[in-house]
């Protein structure tokens, strides 16, 4: 690539449908970033053009069901987190994108871990606006603020009305600055946010709070502090000792998604991790 600009990639073929993708620089270290719930793969490309991420290849996925992505074909298996992590896997398989970062928001976090807790070539995991909580009952012991709850995340049917205020909730800025992804948010198949949610709830795999405890693959957690849905309270009972840094990395003036609001800030504790990340690697 010539310069720095988002290129869009032919689609990748999965489960019977089509993962939209796309994808800036051509460092030899990947970034792989996933989106949350409602949202698309653009959320990111400001975060990309922070110099200090290019030396980086930062590509980018639909997840099904969002975005320039198809609606799933088998939606009952497809639209939960380990049918996402499945999604993310054959992106790098597809790609060829060798032991890349997950960069995982919200949602997208929750699909990074769970990916991290299956497949050994991931070389890092880093998660902003994610509880490692789940799955099952205990999602709604702890993690997430009650108001997570009240709010269109398992919606199948919310109005134009709700998703859009549950947007400005999930974005933290004016509706004009996240207008772009409003598209995408109304496209969203309401049966991606109910069958997530349902699945969640109910489903008994491994332990996403257990892998933050004791899991092998590096691991940082970046939480605005301003953000209505997770629970800092919760997050700061982890075990320190296990994460980057030894804590959990606060933005003060940050709400759900800090590389929106804060991008240089972000960008820099990426950069940071990535390379500590892949320095550890190097020694395994």
């Amino acid at each position: 690539m010539t310069d720095n600009a988002a290129v869009e990639e032919p689609s990748i073929a999965w489960r019977g449908s089509d993962l939209s993708v796309s994808q800036r620089g051509d460092g030899d270290k990947t970034l792989l970033f996933i989106h949350g719930n409602s949202s698309c793969k653009e959320v990111f490309e400001a975060l990309w053009d922070r110099p200090v991420l290019h030396r980086f290849r930062c590509v980018g996925f639909d997840l099904p069901g969002h975005g320039a992505s198809d609606d799933a074909n088998d939606p009952d298996a497809s639209y939960t987190i380990p049918g996402y992590a499945a999604a993310t896997a054959q992106v790098i398989a597809e790609l060829g994108l060798g032991r890349p970062i997950l960069v995982g928001w919200s949602l997208g976090g929750h699909a990074a871990l769970e990916l991290a807790l299956s497949q050994g070539d991931i070389a890092g995991v880093l998660i902003t606006g994610t509880p490692p909580i789940g799955p099952g009952p205990a999602v709604l012991q702890g993690g997430f603020t009650p108001f997570t709850f009240e709010q269109s995340t398992g919606d199948e049917n919310a109005t134009e009305e709700a998703l859009v205020a549950y947007a400005g909730h999930m974005y933290g800025l004016p509706r004009e600055e996240f207008a772009p992804f409003m598209p995408a948010l109304l496209r969203t198949a309401g049966r991606a946010r109910s069958r997530m949610t349902e699945h969640w709830l109910s489903h008994d795999g491994a332990s996403h709070l257990e892998f933050a405890k004791t899991g092998k693959v590096p691991l940082a957690i970046v939480h605005g502090d301003k953000d209505p849905f997770v629970d800092a309270a919760f997050l700061d009972t982890l075990e320190s000792s296990r994460l980057w840094g030894g804590q959990i990395h606060h933005m003060e003036q940050s709400g759900h998604a800090p590389f929106l609001d804060a991008p240089d800030l972000f960008a820099s504790l990426l950069s940071q991790f990535a390379t500590d990340a892949l320095e550890h690697h190097k020694g395994v």
